[in-house]
């Protein structure tokens, strides 16, 4: 991948920078149908929408429940407690657990077992523990023709290794409430009430964590109760099997308090809401977008982006509107700008790549100009705090370009949906599966635009010329800098060449100095040279 960094030097020695990201990231339809599909159950999921994902360390795909097809029916109104796995090396599902039992098999609380399955559910979420575990809490059932709903506040423990699950704490029933104790102490009686739609990070201690949703369920006559959305944050320590109420309100439909943009604050805390999109940094940082619930009146679809820093305990409100049902503003695509911010959504689905940006596909949510189903692909540069709209559309309800099965296409596009699956494979390929009434799997290649971070970038005149120096950090397989320099910041020349230290996470230094200054201004970019050739640019 070839990327680069441009400084403008004037002879003043007044430097500036721009940012401008482009990408050759590319979709290819992998595997599955170009129209809903009920699945074989021997070869792939059927459609569905609202199932958890995991990635294991060998870089395999997991999938778990969701709402869509069963097996043999043409109905795809059905809840799920199916489990498969995808391995991107041979390119084939594989179907591990029957998901035929409707209300699932508990067991004894702790004791894994090869007959315990989680009952059928969609809206869940997960985790992944520093053991490789997977992790699946809450989520809900819905029985249309009944008329009922019944939420889960279980949570389960998934071995890789003996493939049997193990139900580890809540309840083994339905629609319980949670119980809070102290926020910020631990207790084996705290436990988070019921719910659909959370939210859920991993620190960097192998915590795990979760936030807001929804509790919605009838009861046996049919009246309809909702004492959702949340806005409280749990932490969950697989070690000492404890919850922890960390942050927020216990109780529901509490407004945000937004306080100043870009400032923490013990104060600080965002809304109630489900549907939301969630990412950790390279810092372990935990971050939320969006969703559907309250920002500080009303109600509906979200735009704001906020942190968390599990070491102070503090939210910070970073970008986006403190109101809801918003309009995207996309700028133009691939070019980053700061007025750029996707428009209030729930329902998406996202990633963070290896230079610890954050990325957000689709929904159901605000386009440029009309509410619908979404298909816009953006990145959040945390280093910048700045949206660039990547791919995509700015317009609701596009459909699919599927092209041909395998073969990665600049017109391909997964088209709008809502509710899909994501992954990060070992490789940094995002996938996406389903959404909707789709068992379409969809990868995004190398779509990473950005593997060397540039901390910081100048130059400064010395007595033999301009010394121009840059620092970077997680460099992922460069192959070699070219410093170049140009009079008109049009047509620039090479004149040096830097090879980097080596593959790593860490900040590096560089250094080069130019001893044959034009007359006038002197500009100057840095070229990192990728040893895969493609490329992509910050200017």
């Amino acid at each position: 991948m070839k990327n680069y960094f441009f400084l403008t030097s004037i002879i003043f020695f007044s430097f500036f920078s721009r940012a401008q990201i482009t990408t050759n990231s590319q979709w290819t339809w992998i595997k599955g149908d170009s129209t809903p599909s009920e699945g074989t159950y021997l070869h792939e999921p059927a459609a569905r929408y609202g199932s958890v994902s995991w990635t294991d360390r060998s870089g395999k795909l997991w999938l778990f429940g969701g709402r869509g097809y069963r097996e043999s029916t043409n109905s795809f109104w059905n809840n799920l407690d199916d489990l498969w796995k995808f391995d991107p090396s041979t390119n084939e599902w594989t179907w591990l657990k029957d998901g035929l039992a409707a209300y699932g098999q508990y067991g004894i609380q702790g004791v894994p077992s090869p007959n315990n399955n989680p009952p059928q559910r969609f809206g869940s979420i997960s985790w992944s523990d520093n053991s490789g575990n997977l992790w699946l809490f809450g989520g809900g059932n819905y029985y249309p023709i009944q008329g009922i709903i019944d939420d889960f506040n279980d949570l389960w423990k998934y071995d890789i290794n003996t493939n049997q699950w193990t139900w580890v704490k809540g309840d083994d029933t339905y629609d319980v409430e949670g119980v809070y104790g102290t926020q910020g102490i631990p207790s084996p009686l705290n436990k988070p009430g019921a719910r659909t739609g959370s939210v859920s990070w991993t620190d960097t201690s192998g915590n795990l964590w979760l936030f807001g949703g929804d509790f919605v369920y009838t009861d046996f006559i049919g009246n309809f109760y909702e004492n959702g959305p949340f806005n409280d944050l749990w932490k969950y320590d697989p070690v000492t099997n404890l919850w922890t109420w960390m942050k927020g309100d216990n109780n529901n439909n509490s407004f945000g308090i937004y306080g100043t943009k870009g400032t923490a604050a013990a104060t600080n805390k965002p809304g109630a809401r489900k549907n939301s999109h969630s990412w950790t940094d390279l810092a372990g940082n935990l971050w939320l977008f969006g969703g559907n619930g309250n920002a500080n009146s009303g109600g509906g679809e979200l735009n704001d982006l906020w942190r968390y820093n599990p070491v102070t305990n503090e939210w910070t409100w970073i970008k986006g509107d403190s109101t809801e049902k918003v309009s995207g503003i996309y700028g133009e695509q691939g070019i980053t700008a700061t007025d750029n911010a996707p428009g209030a959504r729930e329902g998406a689905i996202s990633w963070t790549d290896a230079a610890g940006n954050l990325w957000l596909f689709g929904g159901s949510g605000y386009a440029a100009s009309r509410f619908g189903s979404l298909s816009d692909l953006w990145e959040f540069s945390s280093i910048t705090n700045q949206w660039t709209w990547m791919k995509g559309d700015s317009i609701t309800n596009v459909n699919s370009m599927y092209g041909v099965q395998g073969i990665t296409a600049p017109t391909n596009n997964p088209g709008a949906r809502y509710e899909a699956i994501s992954w990060k494979d070992g490789a940094g390929n995002f996938w996406l599966f389903g959404g909707g009434f789709h068992n379409d799997l969809w990868k995004l290649t190398d779509a990473s635009t950005l593997p060397v971070v540039l901390l910081s970038i100048s130059a400064t005149f010395i007595q033999t010329g301009v010394r121009v120096n840059w620092q970077t950090a997680h460099e992922i397989n460069p192959d070699y800098y070219i410093v170049e320099r140009s009079p008109d910041a049009i047509s620039f020349t090479p004149i040096g060449r830097q090879q980097p230290r080596s593959n790593s996470s860490s900040t590096k230094s560089y250094s080069f100095i130019d001893t044959a200054l034009h007359q006038g201004s002197n500009y100057y970019r840095i070229k990192m040279i990728e040893k895969d050739g493609s490329f992509t640019y910050q200017h």
